[in-house]
């Protein structure tokens, strides 16, 4: 297995919609903004404003722009792929900075995170 490089200072992050679709169009918005705060610039699947009911838009879709990639990465060069936090999580104010931070850092760092810090209020991270 093997870890890509980290992205650099001003890479480009991808996004999918993998699952839910967002309520407000500022969601996404926002999620934009925080990595472009940071300096890095964003790419949007195409079905990232798609809608179908419950889901950002159909199966079919929402499969090509994220598991087909994965599995493409993975089998053709070995790398290690992930996914976390989606964008509107990344705007959202009430997602703890500490999850955004450790997502971003998962990204841009060869250094390996170590442990999780405990969250006395979350009884599920302990």
């Amino acid at each position: 297995m093997i870890k890509a490089a980290p992205l650099p200072e001003g890479g480009t992050i991808g996004v999918a919609a993998a699952s839910s679709p967002f309520e407000n169009r500022s969601e996404i918005d926002r999620g934009v903004r925080w990595y472009e705060q940071r300096g890095y610039r964003v790419k949007l699947a195409p079905g990232v404003h798609a809608r179908d009911d419950y889901v950002a838009g159909d199966a079919q879709a929402r499969a090509k722009d994220v598991t087909a990639l994965h599995v493409a990465i993975r089998r053709r060069t070995g790398l290690v792929t992930f996914y976390g936090l989606g964008l509107t999580s990344m705007g959202a104010p009430k997602r703890e900075e500490l999850d955004k931070e450790w997502f971003l850092r998962a990204m841009t760092s060869t250094d390996a995170l170590g442990e999780v810090p405990a969250r006395p209020d979350d009884p599920y991270i302990g």
